[in-house]
């Protein structure tokens, strides 16, 4: 299998600060002689985070092409760096870690989606600083740090084999929990909490991706794909239909007393949910083929671009597969849905009764063998047409939903008349 490069790769770390890179790092925000080219590529292993303290000074070299930005400025004057770098000093004084973000894009990538001519070397800075924003914005929304207690800058650099943005944040006022580290001299002490959760990571960079490649027509196509066939079985009687009902016989029994625990998630349906994702199964397969084939092939699509966009390590098929489980939920309440309404139809004829007790009854062979027969006899679904009477059901609500509308009208019609012939 050949190796896929990453469309995106996100590595970060953070830095405590009493450590030499943290100090270094603001006494090298506002000067012009400490130029560095940093040299990060998607085949390194580890990312060159020990020059990292130097790079909002590559703003000031000539042979570099980016600019450092912050969370609202994109041009940063001298008393601005000035702030910027009162602000990193307030926050190291307070004790706030540092976070150090790389993020990192296969260039050709960048060039399919509009935002890089290899040819001309032009990048297109401000969309990708826009990105760049929405995504630390989601990452504090993950971490639950509210945007206007961090402090962050960003510089992007694309004269290096992969355009990439340096990102670092600190706390001036910190507000997380107090956790504890070991120091470079071995000591341990009492810091804010500097890790951040995956989780928050993960989404950073799907925000990252996202921004940048829009699937949401793609992913809109798959909802009604999922939705649509489940939405049509209502006009479908699997109760009744010769490849489901052997099957729909067979799980009624296996489901609690409690009618209202008759949904797909509620662990009392365990023993039916096989049987369950059979029919459902069945159905999709002889009633919606065409669609099931679209999904799939969908599917398979979203799989092929997610791993090229995150590359093999990534769970790149975990959107297949929730999607899929998506499809498995609603098609298993939907014919939930039918067997609730099977078994108001029929929970007081003494032989439904019968058979929902009996069919699994191994200790008493006879009744066994007598709810069995009586389940797979004619009997069991023609002269008990619970589609119909559900249609009733279903007409009823209608008809007392009309009414209730035909009574409202008619009251403010009523209403109406009356401050019309009100005598002022």
């Amino acid at each position: 299998m050949s190796h896929v490069t990453p469309a995106v790769v996100l590595r970060s770390k953070f830095i405590l600060p009493e450590s030499a890179e943290y100090k270094s790092y603001i006494d090298y925000i506002d000067r012009e002689d400490a130029k560095v080219k940093v040299d990060y590529s998607h085949d390194h292993d580890e990312v060159e985070f020990k020059l990292f303290h130097r790079y909002m000074d590559y703003m000031g070299d000539d042979e570099k092409d980016g600019e450092l930005f912050t969370s609202n400025d994109d041009n940063l004057s001298e008393e601005e760096l000035k702030n910027l770098k009162e602000g990193f000093s307030v926050a190291q004084r307070n004790g706030s870690p540092m976070w150090q973000d790389v993020i990192s894009f296969d260039n050709e990538w960048l060039e399919e989606q509009g935002l890089y001519d290899s040819k001309k070397h032009e990048l297109n800075e401000a969309r990708l600083r826009d990105v760049v924003r929405k995504s630390v914005s989601e990452l504090l929304k993950q971490e639950g740090i509210p945007e206007d207690l961090m402090l962050w800058t960003g510089a992007v650099h694309y004269n290096t084999e992969n355009i990439h943005v340096h990102l670092a944040m600190v706390q001036p006022e910190p507000t997380l929990e107090m956790k504890e580290y070991k120091t470079e001299n071995g000591e341990y002490v009492h810091q804010f909490r500097g890790k951040r959760k995956q989780k928050s990571l993960d989404r950073m960079k799907s925000r990252v991706v996202n921004e940048i490649y829009d699937r949401t027509k793609d992913y809109k196509k798959i909802d009604e794909l999922i939705r649509n066939p489940v939405k049509k079985k209502r006009s479908i009687n699997l109760g009744a239909y010769e490849k489901t009902k052997r099957l729909f016989a067979e799980a009624i029994p296996l489901l609690p007393e409690d009618v209202r625990q008759w949904q797909y998630a509620y662990h009392s349906v365990d023993d039916a949910r096989p049987l369950i994702d059979e029919i459902g199964k069945i159905y999709l397969e002889e009633f919606h083929p065409e669609e099931m084939n679209e999904l799939y092939e969908k599917l398979d699509e979203q799989v092929d671009i997610s791993k090229r966009l995150f590359g093999e390590g990534s769970n790149y098929d975990k959107y297949k597969d929730n999607k899929l489980d998506d499809l498995r939920k609603r098609m298993g309440n939907a014919v939930l849905s039918e067997m609730r309404e099977f078994h108001k139809a029929n929970k007081k004829d003494s032989k439904y009764i019968h058979y929902k007790n009996n069919f699994y009854n191994k200790k008493q062979p006879i009744k066994r063998k007598q709810a069995r027969y009586y389940a797979s006899s004619p009997y069991f679904f023609r002269n008990h047409n619970y589609q119909l009477q559900s249609a009733i059901m279903r007409l009823n609500r209608v008809m007392r939903k009309s009414f209730h509308e035909y009574q409202k009208d008619k009251n403010v019609a009523e209403f109406d008349r009356m401050l019309e012939g009100y005598d002022y």
